[in-house]
């Protein structure tokens, strides 16, 4: 299905669960809808339209207000918070201010104002369960992905203090799990990284989310070869870290840059 969010989906599908897809193009959600379907008839599948990057009413009322609608007499059980934007692989100097709010509004506001709405309808209906997909990027941060990187690092810390409330402080007291997941480099259509040793497919890394649920941590790296390459990364120091993963990130963008060149050309031709 291309991107590992719909195997997620997918995987709860599998383990009984209906779910609720959430995006912001329609036409590609009713595809990913009808796969779905196609492959477990008999389950609920509804959509959920709203573009993660605009910015919120304050308090982000709007989106509670939204989200609360659309699951009226749905109960709630599992809240996977699982979202992502494209980078355009600029520096913090060059990249576009909007941009820079689109990555704050999507990584910081959006799912930090929805975890807030519906946690009341999980506490409802515990037990229950958290995930929020996070990323290595958090824990070692890269060039080209700064606004990105400091937005995984929020996610993973914020993940973690709701975990402790939950389930140490239990204020309130409640039967939730709340796991913060983190993920690294993985092969889908909007990634051209080519599949390897360290880079799985969307279907294998949606497996990976759902198969470290009851661990018994609060944060995990869902692919155990990711976690190799972060203890590995870990040991270093931070100078030769660094040095590795600014080669690694400018080689990426030169690969996205000539994967955009090449799909204008394409265009052009046509």
């Amino acid at each position: 299905m291309g991107t590992y969010a719909n195997s997620v989906a997918l995987e709860l599908l599998v383990q009984g669960f209906n779910v609720i897809l959430h995006g912001r193009n329609k036409s590609k959600l009713d595809n990913v809808r009808s796969e779905l379907l196609s492959a477990h008839p008999s389950r609920s599948i509804s959509i959920f339209i709203w573009d993660a990057t605009r910015t919120l009413s304050p308090g982000g009322t709007d989106l509670a207000q939204a989200i609360l609608s659309h699951i009226a007499n749905k109960r709630l059980t599992v809240l996977v918070n699982n979202v992502g934007y494209t980078s355009t692989y600029h520096s913090f100097a060059l990249q576009d201010p909007i941009e820079i709010d689109m990555v704050v509004n999507l990584q910081i506001m959006f799912m930090t104002h929805l975890t807030r709405a519906v946690l009341p309808l999980l506490i409802e209906n515990q037990p229950g369960l958290i995930i929020n997909v996070s990323g290595l990027t958090g824990r070692f941060p890269c060039p080209y992905l700064a606004v990105h990187s400091g937005g995984k690092a929020y996610l993973a810390g914020w993940s973690r203090a709701l975990s402790i409330e939950l389930e140490i402080v239990r204020d309130p007291p409640a039967d939730i799990e709340c796991l913060a997941v983190d993920v690294h480099n993985v092969s889908t259509n909007s990634n051209s990284s080519s599949t390897g040793f360290f880079v799985p497919t969307g279907e294998t890394m949606g497996q990976a989310i759902i198969g470290v649920v009851g661990c018994g941590r609060r944060w995990v790296t869902a692919y155990w070869r990711a976690e190799l390459m972060a203890l590995v990364l870990g040991m270093m120091p931070l100078g030769l870290m660094d040095s590795i993963l600014a080669k690694e990130m400018m080689a990426m963008k030169v690969r996205e840059t000539k994967k955009v060149e090449e799909a204008e050309r394409n265009r052009k031709d046509v």
